[in-house]
């Protein structure tokens, strides 16, 4: 069977993942699913496996070495990341965007689903300010577009 991962197992789109998956008849019969999280032994971690019975691995977006011994065998990866608010977000989820995919290639795995919005800068056409002269927003939601042409 195709091996599906799923970066942040524990978020709400790896979860929906799951939960699709497991409760179609013919699709719970195609894919094994292997599920990251940045701590295996968390109750959040042990209720999702126990209750769907998926393979649990430690990753950390921030470390591509275990990126990689997780993504190893993989046919699919639907990869998420994971906003960090500490004043460095854009940086994060850049690192995080990049190391995902680098992973993948580095792994040879064959289908990367990356989740991701389209950029709001690029979409607005404004460099900073609107025509009216108030401040677009900035920050995670402008950086999404750019993970997504790099991991093309």
């Amino acid at each position: 069977m195709p091996l599906l991962v799923l970066t942040n197992v524990t978020s709400h789109q790896s979860r929906s993942i799951i939960t699709t998956i497991q409760s179609d008849p013919s699709l719970n019969t195609q894919y094994t699913i292997r599920g990251l999280t940045r701590d295996p032994s968390s109750s959040r971690s042990q209720t999702l496996a126990a209750r769907t019975g998926i393979e649990l691995v430690q990753a950390d977006l921030s470390d591509s070495i275990s990126l990689r011994s997780a993504f190893q065998d993989a046919d699919i990866v639907f990869a998420t990341t994971i906003t960090i608010y500490d004043g460095h977000t854009y940086d994060h989820e850049v690192e995080h965007g990049k190391a995902i995919a680098d992973a993948a290639v580095a792994m040879a795995v064959p289908y990367l689903i990356y989740s991701t919005l389209p950029s709001i800068k690029r979409l607005s056409g404004v460099g900073g300010c609107d025509d009216r002269g108030l401040r677009t927003l900035r920050g995670p939601r402008d950086l999404r577009g750019y993970e997504d042409v790099f991991a093309r």
